[in-house]
This record gives structure tokens, sequence and C-alpha cells, in this order.
């Protein structure tokens, strides 16, 4: 299983997502190398937390990353998914008083994941495009701008998250299971 095989099962209407998916894996990207891009891959397979993506996923991104760094794309989707949430949830809520205290979430893992720094904050990216925490994601784009990230390359995390979370969303649709629509003559 590949990304290629990803390709081979994508029907016909999602064929904006295929030729992204070949733009994005089938050729040499400006922006990022090679393990990046697995890496964000991988990191939004977690997140979404599609075990179908993620056979596809794995087996290629072996080739790229080892296990120490797919151990960190683990602890961006894990950890991301709970700042995320907590802080959606603070965003939300009218009562100041709560949304100025600490919120007391215990983040040590954004310290012990022993890869790049740069990589990390994109695979922290990732995963917080995927819970969608505008807070969360405008951290991660400032340090990496800090770090000498280009718009370009924030851009392409971007792209590929919504790329991969797109097609996981056409599996999962083509899984299930599906009845031949047909229009009916309306009785008159």
């Amino acid at each position: 299983m590949s990304i290629k095989t990803i390709l081979e099962q994508l029907p016909p209407y999602a064929s904006d997502i295929s030729k992204s998916i070949k733009e994005i894996f089938l050729q040499d990207s400006n922006t990022l190398a090679k393990y990046q891009t697995f890496g964000i891959t991988l990191t939004v397979g977690y997140a979404l937390k599609h075990e179908w993506l993620l056979n596809y996923i794995r087996p290629e991104a072996k080739r790229y990353l080892d296990s120490n760094e797919a151990n960190a794309c683990k602890i961006a989707a894990s950890t991301m998914s709970m700042t995320n949430t907590y802080y959606n949830f603070s965003k939300k809520i009218n009562d100041e008083e709560i949304r100025k205290m600490s919120s007391l979430l215990s983040l040590e893992n954004l310290n012990s994941h022993n890869i790049d720094e740069k990589d990390f904050s994109m695979y922290c990216l990732a995963a917080s495009i995927i819970n969608g925490c505008e807070y969360c994601i405008n951290i991660h784009i400032k340090k990496l701008r800090e770090q000498g990230c280009s718009p370009e390359t924030i851009r392409d995390i971007g792209r590929i998250v919504s790329v991969i979370k797109a097609a996981g969303d056409v599996l999962e649709i083509e899984r299930m299971r599906s009845y031949e629509f047909m229009v009916r003559e309306e009785n008159l």
C-alpha cells in the first residue's frame, strides 16, 4: 500500500484531489524535503484517526522517517488535539475571567520530541489545521516564520493537509455502503 494506492482508489469525481496528490507526492517540492512532506502527511493521518489512510501512508513514510520522527508525528497530533480543543473552547466562551486563566495543561511532550524544532512546528501546524484552532495555527506559523520558513512553505503545509484530508474523506465515502443514485419519476 502506498500513496499510489490512494490514487488508484480515488473515483473520477475526485480528479482534483488526484491531480493535487500527484503534484505533491510524485514531483519534487521546492519548499519541503520528502521527509517533511511525509512527516506532515503522517501527522495528518494520526490527527484524522483514519486507519485506512494511515495504512496507505505508513509504508511510504517509513522510507523517509525513522521511528523517532514518526513518534514526533504522534506527539504533535496528540498534544495538538489537547491544546487545540482547549484554545477552541477558550476562544468561544464569553466569560473573560475563565478566558484569561492559564490552561494548566501539561505540555512537556512539546519539548521531548527529539527532532528538529522547525520540523516539529510543521507537524504541529498540520495537526492544528486539522483541528481548526486559529490560535495554535497562528502560533506555529509565527514560529515557522521565525525559523526562516517562506510563505510558500507554509502554504504547502496547508495544501498537503487539505489534500490528505480530502483523500481520506473520499476513501470513507467510497467505503460506505452505497446505493445507485437514480432519479425517480414523480407521480402526477
